[in-house]
């Protein structure tokens, strides 16, 4: 009986033993999975929108500058008139300033007249000789022949009466001259018909096509002279400098602005006025040369000038300088950024920060950055498998720091695992929240 009954007794304490054992094994694994809950926070898979800018800043600068000056072949003169003043909006071919013309247009009209007059000379020489033409050389010859006749006749006669004692030396010499002048006469009447059948020589005609050519580069040059002293914008845009006023003198070299004083200031850029194409306004921006390699033109800006710090203007990057500036051990490389400025509001030298969007992904499934965890190549993120947390292979794109793109092994609406830092530092509890997918790995 007393053996049956410290059996009992054993069993007895075996059960309290073993029913302990069990409650302090259930204890501790929920214990763990409390734990493990707290580790993380459940977020789901969701499609939303990447974009990394690099940050970028300058001042604006027109998109072209043209300087108007007088005509090279414009001589010193005086300026008559000033026709535009800064901010004046100006079309391509309209008179900005006139010089003093005094004495222009009779050296123009002389140019033209004596150019006229050697062409009427080439066209004379070039005209085929007509029939009339060619009659009246003959005649010439044959009146020409007759008079050698009579001379010859009168100088026989002469000779004759000399002879005889009826006439004198004088009267034979006069003779002679008059048979002289004859022949003369012939040879050249001959000439004339022979010129006239045949038409000008080659010299003649290569000599009169010179005179031509001089006198048509004398009455271009006056013609551009006269049109020179009407000083002309050859491009449309703003006036953004005027560099000359009435009184001044100018010529191909120089601006020569004339006091009341009597003391001349000589300015050797000889520029009558400055003319900008202001739209697009172009931002001269410098970037650091780490971000460099992700500049492309094409790329899209978003430009806040600092006169206007509540807009925020789309640019475009239009060009990239080819060499980098070192200012205080800082590289920069040089952008230009068109932003469109059809009010005229932006200003030549006026600064603004602008933010270059070097990558760009829309509507893409994405997850925070955090989640990520990389191991060379490989890219995971945690997931939970029952009461378990796993790792998840994935494949990443795009991120812009917080967010990073799933290109490959998640779908929206999936669920990830994310170290709950702030519940951990809070001391704070609690399970992630959400319904979990399971996700195997692969």
């Amino acid at each position: 009986m007393a053996t049956r009954s410290r059996l009992i007794w054993i069993i007895a304490a075996a059960c309290v033993v073993g029913g302990g054992i069990y409650i302090y094994s259930s204890a501790t694994l929920r214990k763990d999975s409390a734990a493990q809950a707290q580790a993380y926070v459940a977020v789901p898979v969701t499609r939303g929108d990447i974009s990394v800018t690099v940050p970028a800043s300058g001042q604006f600068q027109p998109a072209a500058t043209t300087t108007v000056r007088p005509d090279p072949n414009l001589p010193q003169r005086q300026i008559t008139q000033v026709l535009v003043a800064v901010g004046d909006t100006v079309d391509a071919g309209q008179v900005v300033a006139r010089v003093d013309t005094t004495g222009l247009d009779i050296d123009l009209a002389s140019a033209k007249s004596n150019y006229e007059a050697q062409v009427a000379k080439l066209n004379i020489l070039k005209a085929t000789p007509t029939s009339n033409d060619i009659l009246q050389a003959e005649s010439q010859v044959r009146q020409a022949k007759i008079s050698l006749q009579a001379a010859q006749s009168n100088l026989e006669s002469t000779q004759n009466l000399v002879k005889e004692g009826l006439g004198s030396q004088s009267q034979l010499l006069d003779a002679q001259k008059q048979l002289d002048a004859a022949n003369a006469a012939l040879e050249g009447a001959q000439y004339n018909l022979d010129q006239t059948k045949a038409g000008p020589t080659a010299d003649l005609m290569q000599a009169q096509l010179s005179a031509v050519s001089s006198a048509l580069s004398n009455y271009r040059k006056a013609q551009i002279i006269w049109d020179a002293t009407s000083i002309r914008t050859p491009v449309a845009g703003t006036v953004a400098q005027v560099g000359v006023n009435v009184g001044d003198l100018v010529s191909a070299t120089s601006v020569v602005q004339v006091s009341s004083s009597g003391t001349n200031q000589v300015n050797s850029t000889n520029a009558i006025c400055v003319i900008i194409q202001n739209n697009p306004a172009v931002l001269q921006a410098l970037v650091d040369e780490t971000d460099v390699s992700r500049i492309r033109i094409g790329q899209k800006a978003v430009v806040t000038p600092a006169a206007f710090p509540n807009e925020h203007l789309t640019g475009t990057v239009s060009a990239l300088a080819q060499e980098t500036t070192t200012t205080q051990n800082v590289t920069t490389l040089a952008v230009s950024i068109n932003v469109p400025n059809a009010d005229g509001r932006i200003l030549w030298g006026m600064n603004a920060d602008a933010e270059i969007t070097v990558l760009e992904r829309k509507n893409v499934l994405t997850v925070p950055s955090t989640a990520v965890q990389k191991s060379g190549t490989i890219s995971r993120v945690n997931v939970q498998d029952g009461t378990a947390v796993v790792p998840w292979e994935v494949k990443t794109g795009a991120t812009d720091g917080s967010r990073t793109e799933i290109v490959e092994g998640l779908d929206e609406n999936d669920v990830v695992l994310v170290a709950n830092r702030g519940a951990t530092a809070a001391g704070q509890s609690g399970p992630p929240g959400g319904n979990f997918m399971f996700r195997a790995l692969r």
